[in-house]
């Protein structure tokens, strides 16, 4: 059964919500997943990247052998081609074949036709996306296309995505999966060849996922986010692996003066057998004690969170300095705690002080924008107690 936690607590003259959802323990041997693999065929993409694309698709092909997973393909420009419905050993060989990288860069296309593919109900469904460069045809705003990845998402249909070299819009692509209920992960050039396995952790998590996700609902306050995804009074989660337990953190404000009675949370649970429904009506919040000691840690998480999304903006070492200043007060906030997540937290935190103390000496633009894709990666991990830092394949 599925576990609705909430804390609720006064600090600083806010009225911060800790939402923590743990899955089921255990789940089904297999899901069965429709998978949509799109593909930027671009011009930058020649060479060793649209190659290991390639390789990838074949390394899948080999995985998927006996399993059940349907895999469609598409692959993008600045138009859009996509393989006819799902496509076994053969089909997806030949499509691949026929790839050669020119033109420009419609990624919302390229991505929409991906979620075209997935229509079926009752399966889990994931559009993975995988990129080098910026979306420069067709609909460009990141907004824009944030709003459309999360409006699928609240159809069931999941977005992760795949940053190659540093000429992508890291902001964009992390954006994506985090609204879209996935991953993101950045592979710098150098890492290509291990595009392959990349591709199928994230095949074996999706394969594992004891949960297609939750949907949730607040009635009786108005709520902003600090940490996870709510829009218009709901949230939502994608996939979870079993056991896995993840956090959100919002902000409250009533929705009048007059008083009124608790705010409830509403919970609808996706999973293969069906949807399970909770309903909690929210605490009151302290100012003090276990429960106000756990929301301040997870406003320190938010507060890491916040930090990762301002590293696209360095551009100088003062900027460098203010950030490591920063990185240095959620430390403090977070040493201490007993929270499963601390110990993986604070070594990110070392990782982090310890580039930016480097930047401050010597500021170098590229080692800059390579830094903040580095740890965009790493976000989804913030408030999950399964998703690990990808520090291998980022070089840290």
């Amino acid at each position: 059964m599925t576990q609705i936690r909430a804390q609720r607590a006064w600090i600083n003259g806010e009225d911060l919500l800790r939402l923590e959802i743990q899955a089921p323990r255990e789940g089904l041997q297999a899901r069965r997943l429709d998978l949509a693999l799109v593909i930027d065929r671009s011009g930058s993409m020649a060479g060793t990247r649209l190659q290991a694309a390639k390789e990838a698709t074949e390394g899948i092909l080999k995985t998927l052998a006996g399993h059940e997973v349907r895999l469609g393909l598409v692959a993008f420009n600045d138009e859009v081609m996509r393989s006819e419905g799902w496509v076994g050993a053969g089909e997806a060989r030949f499509f691949m074949a026929t790839l050669d990288a020119q033109g420009s860069t419609n990624l919302f296309q390229g991505w929409r036709v991906g979620c075209q593919m997935l229509s079926e109900q009752g399966r889990l469904r994931v559009v993975l996306l995988l990129t080098d460069g910026q979306a420069n045809q067709g609909l460009t705003r990141p907004e824009a296309i944030a709003a459309e990845v999360l409006r699928a998402a609240q159809q069931g249909v999941y977005t992760s995505t795949v940053g190659i070299g540093l000429g992508y819009n890291e902001a964009l692509l992390s954006y994506m999966a985090e609204v879209g209920g996935g991953t993101h992960l950045f592979l710098p050039d150098e890492a290509a060849p291990e595009l392959t396995e990349a591709l199928l952790e994230e095949l074996s998590f999706l394969r594992g996922a004891v949960l297609d996700g939750v949907e949730l609902r607040l009635l009786g306050a108005r709520a902003t986010p600090l940490l996870g995804v709510w829009e218009r009074a709901q949230g939502r989660l994608g996939p979870m692996a079993p056991g896995e337990v993840r956090t959100l953190l919002l902000r409250l404000e009533p929705l009048s003066e007059a008083p009124v009675e608790a705010p409830v949370l509403e919970a609808e649970v996706l999973g293969p057998r069906g949807r399970e429904r909770y309903r909690l009506t929210l605490p009151e919040p302290v100012a003090a004690g276990p429960d106000y000691q756990q929301v301040a840690f997870e406003r320190g998480v938010a507060q890491l969170r916040q930090l990762y999304a301002r590293l696209s903006d360095l551009e100088g070492p003062e900027q460098a300095q203010a950030l490591l200043e920063a990185a240095r007060t959620i430390r403090a906030t977070l040493e201490g705690h007993r929270d499963p997540r601390t110990p993986q937290l604070l070594a990110q935190l070392g990782q982090l002080e310890a580039r930016l103390e480097r930047l401050t000496r010597a500021f170098e633009q590229r080692e800059a924008i390579w830094f903040s894709k580095a740890f965009l990666t790493e976000a989804d991990s913030l408030n999950s107690t399964h998703r690990k830092p990808r520090n291998a394949r980022t070089g840290r």
